[in-house]
């Protein structure tokens, strides 16, 4: 006999928790199916989140999860340096196998059980319940699907996006720094994350993935010895469609991921808890309360980067000629802090772009 849950969540991720934390809330059993033997492993993201959205979801992380607090942003654009300072936006970067396993024990606090080395195999629907196969076979009413990129759930079920992915490369190296940089490309962008005595060099693109952090580990003058070595990809699509009757979407499988930087955590623990809410009752559509909450920046991130890509010759179509004379202005930099401060100005860049630039 297969064992009987309410929902079960296939993924256990911070998207996945989330949502089996909110529906054990509400007196949900629910089961948590993880296809690797470790919550957190392997690593698959640098682990950032700003103070502003920790706040906002009113996580209280443990200090113990915190590698390294900065207020100091470098953005490196055409190789001319944009040096910020973003207070309140603190900058956090996390241990996020500890993060993950905190989210983990959050979750079985709240009553839900986690099952590791469980990888979804088979899905069937039969009458009013799903069927769910992995080390063991799980019945439930609603089923979550919170696999990340891969999609296996919706492959299964032949119902798999185009989540548009973006191949990711990151070292973690023994070279210390005490900012955060970012340095974009038309095709993609880098990052290199300070963790303490260590710092995490990664690029982003579709195109030359080692040859470019190669490039990029040169240019800082950081040895090419990287320590340990992830790759994943993240979704560039934006936000899609998450709820289809009793079966739900949630985190990077239905591309609550922002489209040009890849940051992932804090959208999926939202999205998470509003899909939990809409299992439970109190959310009428999920898809449309996600939306309000990030999609239309989103939307705007993803049209920025598509931009990019199409023209990978130009970053915010500035010429090196004309970058000199707006560092020296501090034009760019108080135009980058807009951006961040404010993501629907992003807008007027598509709308007015050209104009402005005639202007300066």
């Amino acid at each position: 006999m297969p064992l009987a849950y309410d929902v079960v969540v296939v993924g256990g991720g911070p998207a996945g928790l989330s949502v089996a934390e909110k529906v054990a809330q509400h007196g949900f059993s629910v089961a948590v199916l993880e296809e690797h033997g470790e919550i957190g492993r392997p690593l698959k993201c640098t682990g950032i989140l700003l103070e502003r959205d920790i706040r906002a979801l009113g996580l209280e992380i443990p200090e113990e999860i915190v590698l390294f607090r900065t207020h100091e942003f470098v953005l490196h654009v055409r190789n001319k340096l944009v040096e910020l300072s973003l207070p309140p936006f603190e900058i956090l970067v996390t241990d996020r196998p500890k993060l993950d396993k905190w989210l983990a024990k959050k979750s079985a606090e709240a009553g839900a059980d986690l099952f590791l080395a469980h990888k979804c195999s088979a899905v069937e629907r039969k009458g009013d319940r799903w069927k769910v196969r992995a080390r063991e076979s799980y019945a439930c009413s609603f089923l979550v699907e919170a696999d990340g990129i891969s999609q296996d759930v919706s492959r299964i079920l032949g119902k798999a996006e185009n989540l548009k992915p973006m191949p990711c490369l990151q070292y973690e190296v023994a070279w210390a720094c005490k900012e955060v940089h970012v340095f974009l490309w038309g095709d993609g962008f880098g990052w290199v994350v300070p963790s303490g005595r260590r710092s995490r060099v990664g690029v982003a693109t579709r195109f030359g993935l080692l040859s470019r952090i190669k490039e990029l580990m040169r240019s800082l003058g950081i040895p090419y010895k990287p320590v340990s070595a992830v790759s994943a990809s993240f979704p560039t699509s934006g936000p899609l469609p998450c709820a289809f009757g009793s079966f739900f979407k949630v985190g990077d499988c239905a591309g609550h991921v922002n489209p040009l930087v890849g940051a992932g955590i804090a959208s999926s623990i939202m999205a998470g808890r509003i899909v939990g809410e809409a299992i439970a009752g109190k959310v009428p559509d999920p898809s449309k309360k996600i939306d309000e909450e990030f999609g239309e920046s989103f939307r705007l991130y993803r049209r920025l980067r598509e931009y990019l890509e199409r023209n990978p010759s130009s970053v915010f179509a500035l010429t090196d000629s004309r970058i000199p004379s707006l560092l020296e202005s501090d034009m760019l930099g108080e135009f980058a802090k807009l951006l961040i401060q404010e993501p629907s100005l992003l807008e007027a860049l598509f709308r007015h772009g050209r104009r402005i630039l005639r202007l300066i």
